[in-house]
Parts: C-alpha cells; structure tokens; sequence
C-alpha cells in the first residue's frame, strides 16, 4: 500500500472546527469512545497539540479496541503504513477486518487490496467476498472491480451477464474516481463482442463516447477504434485519428500507439 502523509490519515468532519483539547482529552481519559478517535485525529493533525504519530496511533488504539470501526479501519491505516508503530501488514488486515465486519466501507475495500498486497493473491480471490459487500453497499470503485472480475473470470467464474449487472450499476452511479466512467467503457466492450448480449455495435460506441465524455481515458481510444473499423458508424479514418490524437492526449499509450500507426497509414 502506498505511504500516505500524515494529514491524509484521518478524514474527519472534527478537522474543520476549533477543539476544546482539555475536555476532549479529559473526556477521552474517562473512556469516551468518540474523544478518544477525536484526540488521535487532534495528535495526527497537529489539531491543538503538536502533531505527534505515536500518540495519535495509541489514542486510536483505544478507540479501536472498543469497536469503533472508524478507528478500526485508521489503525489498520497505521500498521499498513508504519505511521507511528512499527509497520505490521497482518496488523493491518486484522484491524481492516474488525472494520469490515462492520461493513465499513473503506475498510472493506483497503481489505481487498491488502490481500492482494500481502500475500500475492490474485485481486479477487481471497478477498471476493469483502469486495462484494462493498459492491453491494455501493461502492461504485468495487462495483466495477467486481465487474472486471466476472468478465475476466478472474477469481470467479466468468459471467457475463453478471458482468454487465456490476457495469451497469457503477455506470449509472458515476464517479468513484472515474471508474464509473471507465465501467461504461467496458459495457462498451461487451455490447461490441456480444457478450452475454445481444451483439449491438451502436450500442457499444454510444457507450465509448459517453465514457470519453465522462472522462474514462481509454475510452477515445475505443471511440477511435470504431470509426477505424466501421462499427457501429461508417468507417471514417479521419474520425478514427482524431479520436486517438484525444486520447494520447490524455496520456492513453494504445491510443497513442493507434494514431501514429493509423497516421503513418493515411500518410
């Protein structure tokens, strides 16, 4: 996992305002479950005290020993990333697990990919079953995660049609770092190919062209691609390159690679 700097650790509302510190402190002491996680963001912070990592882990320690999943899933951060404690990866997914059971989103999540992190696993395969809540919480990155899964068949058996139910919910819901965008593109793919669908190459670039409107990187290569072929629209090269000079644009190296080839071939 990769490091993160101390003012990403906590994601917390509390960041905005001005903390009494001695009541929170005093309150924490007394074992208030919601101050002691408050002090541990005050320490990560530097929110009243002078930011420290080590206070800032065994204050979230305590919070995470008596359940709190938002503490839970922020020491599983901790172990990961070796912010204040020395770094422990089964630590780390012991606490993401305590938090995930708890369908704490983020935790279920940093849970997968700790998996696949830690012990070499193929993304999916040991970690389906958290992904899948994830999915099922609505979580539009692990709605298309899931979805890859089933297209590729990679730690599930293949199902298209399951596929494209995991697609389409991450399609509709947008966002989630582009992968809602990304989901649409590979919705495209599968219209393209007739995958557990009818075969509808209209379809398909429609889809291509709404992803590239909503950002998806790798979608005007696939728009370029289907002018270049003649699917779904009339083959028109000149369409096709324009849409892979877009794309490289963007910093899409396929679509790069299409436009010189595609370029040299015109020329």
């Amino acid at each position: 996992m990769k490091d993160e700097t101390l003012d990403k650790i906590f994601e917390s509302p509390y960041s905005a305002y001005t903390v009494d510190i001695d009541k929170v402190r005093a309150d924490a002491e007394k074992g208030d479950v919601n101050c002691q996680y408050m002090l541990a963001v005050c320490y990560a912070d530097g929110m009243g005290v002078p930011a420290d990592c080590a206070e800032a882990f065994q204050w979230c320690l305590k919070a995470a020993e008596q359940g709190l999943a938002e503490a839970q899933y922020q020491l599983g951060v901790f172990y990961s990333n070796g912010t204040g404690v020395h770094q422990n990866y089964a630590e780390g997914i012991k606490w993401f697990s305590k938090a995930a059971e708890q369908k704490y989103t983020p935790a279920q999540k940093a849970l997968d990919a700790a998996y696949g992190f830690v012990y070499g696993f193929p993304l999916y395969e040991d970690s389906g079953t958290v992904l899948r809540e994830a999915a099922e919480n609505g979580d539009v990155q692990s709605q298309f995660r899931l979805g890859s899964a089933y297209d590729a068949g990679i730690g599930v058996p293949q199902d298209y049609s399951e596929a494209v139910k995991w697609y389409t919910k991450a399609a509709e819901q947008g966002g989630g770092e582009g992968k809602g965008a990304c989901a649409k593109n590979m919705l495209g793919y599968i219209y393209l190919r007739g995958h557990g669908v009818d075969k509808d190459e209209v379809k398909a670039l429609s889809l291509f062209m709404e992803a590239a409107e909503d950002g998806c990187s790798h979608a005007p290569d696939s728009v370029g691609e289907c002018y270049e072929n003649g699917y779904g629209a009339e083959r028109n090269l000149t369409e096709a390159l324009k849409w892979y000079q877009k794309g490289a644009a963007i910093g899409d190296d396929t679509a790069a690679e299409n436009f010189e080839r595609l370029k040299n071939l015109i020329d």
